[in-house]
């Protein structure tokens, strides 16, 4: 059985819909586990009718805790051999589940990853006899596709399905966002076997006053504490990786420091901060352009790089390969 967990927080006007693709999965041996997250609208009463009707569907209400707290419900609730994981406002396509588990079967993977889209109109139906660009993964090739290849779809929690086993000592962290960016690198380190393909079977569909897509300054920190903490749970997996994950977080840094919509904000300070703590880090990894570029941001010339942009570090670099130096 595969356990679809749904966490549900103010999503009445999608969920109906977003439960409906479930139901109609033509993998027909799952649970769905409605987490209501303390929802204000009548979204606790939808989760309570789906029930009613289909008893595949389970509800669970709780005080708003945020959407970790109700992942972390939903997996004390879960019974089933595997676990799913589907956005209350998303689209599933009918061949998902049945995709997705077959080919755990099949190779006796850990972790199988779908593609995804964030268009109805490009979701595929249609459960294709062969499966395009399959790739039998390990733990450690599975991490560095997050730095390869499309990074939400590497690291995004439901575009997958998960052995249960691997979520045994592991649960997200209560009151922080971006909880994917978070737990799914630990899941992927923990798996023996990943197969990814690339039909898209996920639709994501982003809202504008989501708690991702709103700006607010604690969820980029949140982000950028994870990022950092990945960092050093990569240090002694795999060199390669490491050095992977060191230049993705020495780019994030540096964009995030030179984003205006974070001058002199608390945001700013903190990627400062994890700045000079991993300076001499960066630095042995970097090019000529980058050194300069740490160089300037570690003296606190933020200012000027945001306003004027790299065009002066690059002038600079020019003169400095002209005179040999």
């Amino acid at each position: 059985m595969i356990s679809i967990i749904v966490p549900v927080y103010n999503t009445a006007d999608e969920l109906k819909n977003s439960v409906k693709s479930i139901l109609e999965q033509t993998h027909s041996d799952l649970e769905i586990i409605l987490v209501n997250d303390g929802s204000t609208d009548n979204s606790g009463e939808i989760c309570e009718e789906l029930a009613r009707l289909d008893n595949r569907v389970r509800v669970v209400h709780k005080e708003n805790g945020g959407v970790a707290s109700a992942r972390n419900r939903g997996l004390d609730e879960a019974k089933g051999d595997y676990i799913g994981w589907v956005d209350s406002d998303d689209i599933v396509s009918p061949n998902m589940y049945k995709a997705l588990y077959d080919t755990a079967l099949k190779y006796d993977a850990d972790i199988v990853q779908c593609s995804h889209t964030r268009f109805l109109d490009k979701l595929q139906i249609e459960y294709p006899d062969e499966l395009p660009s399959l790739k039998i993964l390990n733990n450690i090739e599975s991490l560095k596709r997050i730095y390869t290849t499309h990074y939400t779809n590497s690291c995004a929690l439901w575009s997958k399905i998960y052995r249960r086993c691997l979520f045994d000592g592991l649960r997200f962290t209560e009151g922080a966002a971006y909880e994917d960016d978070e737990i799914v690198p630990q899941l992927l380190q923990k798996a023996e076997k990943l197969v990814f393909f690339e039909s898209p079977l996920y639709c994501y569909i982003k809202r504008e006053n989501s708690i991702i897509t709103a700006p607010k300054q604690k969820n980029t920190m949140a982000l950028t504490s994870h990022l950092e903490k990945r960092m050093l749970r990569f240090k002694d997996l795999d060199e390669e990786l490491y050095n992977m994950c060191l230049r993705h977080f020495y780019q994030y840094l540096k964009n995030t420091l030179c984003n205006e919509f974070y001058l002199h904000t608390p945001v700013q300070e903190q990627a400062a901060g994890f700045l000079k703590k991993h300076y001499s880090t960066f630095f042995k990894i970097s090019n000529e352009y980058d050194k300069i570029t740490l160089t300037l941001l570690k003296c606190g010339m933020t200012d000027f790089v945001a306003k004027h942009g790299f065009e002066p570090i690059q002038k600079l670099l020019s003169k400095l390969k002209k005179k040999g130096g």
